[in-house]
């Protein structure tokens, strides 16, 4: 709302400043006319974002459906984290409103794909416990900050949890003096030498999202597993 206001009145300013000899009457016809072209600008945005929406819900869609028809296993899996991929890019583009100065609100596009994750999660119930503050980040970092989340979670997921037992997720995030810290954090999850120590492809995926927001990512010892550490500088 803040920034409808102050579109308005940057654009009632440039007229005048640019036709200072105009009679009242003429500034109020031409601010107008700006107000309605930029209301045409946010619809047009709009509709933009709901047709990429659209468009990216039908590919994670279609990877879906060519999951469930593959019998090769890997290429199952491949298509499975492709699928949660783009619904995660989805949820970002859902969320970010580019009408607003706020930004985006992290903690809750967080809470929304690892609730997602969770409930589709594969081989057994995810206990899932979520510590999330209303953090405004810039909208250019909602994409790589979703990806990053997906990323992680899914690593950890893929970790899987002893035979019988549900899978505890812990994911949290709030403001440090330094910047935002997210945490995501599992028993027996990302703990594995193939997963944290190996090139592997979505360990590779991280690090490329966490150059993309500036982030720090590190990982440590959690007891029963391994957490994974975002921080975002502030600012």
């Amino acid at each position: 709302m803040r920034r409808s206001q102050g579109a308005e009145s940057q654009l009632r300013q440039r007229t005048l400043d640019s036709e200072g000899d105009l009679s009242a009457d003429e500034v109020e016809r031409r601010t107008g006319e700006l107000r309605a072209e930029l209301e045409l600008q946010r619809r047009r945005f709009r509709e933009m974002g709901h047709r990429v929406r659209n468009s990216l819900q039908t590919l994670s869609a279609l990877s879906l459906l060519k999951a469930r028809r593959t019998e090769d296993e890997s290429a199952r899996r491949a298509l499975l984290n492709m699928a949660q991929r783009i619904a995660a890019l989805s949820t970002a583009y859902r969320m970010s409103d580019p009408s607003s100065d706020e930004g985006l609100d992290a903690g809750a596009l967080i809470a929304e794909i690892a609730t997602e994750l969770a409930a589709g999660a594969e081989g057994g119930q995810v206990a899932l416990a979520l510590d999330l503050s209303s953090i405004a980040v810039p909208l250019d970092a909602a994409a790589p900050l979703a990806l990053l989340v997906n990323e992680l979670i899914g690593l950890a997921l893929r970790g899987g949890a002893p035979e019988g037992s549900p899978v505890r997720l812990t994911v949290s995030a709030g403001r440090r003096p330094e910047g935002t810290c997210l945490a995501i954090a599992c028993e027996g999850l990302l703990a594995s030498d193939a997963e944290l120590s190996g090139d592997t492809f979505g360990r590779t995926l991280c690090e490329m999202f966490a150059r993309q927001i500036k982030a720090e990512l590190t990982f440590d010892d959690a007891g029963s597993g391994t957490r994974a550490v975002v921080l975002l500088p502030s600012g």
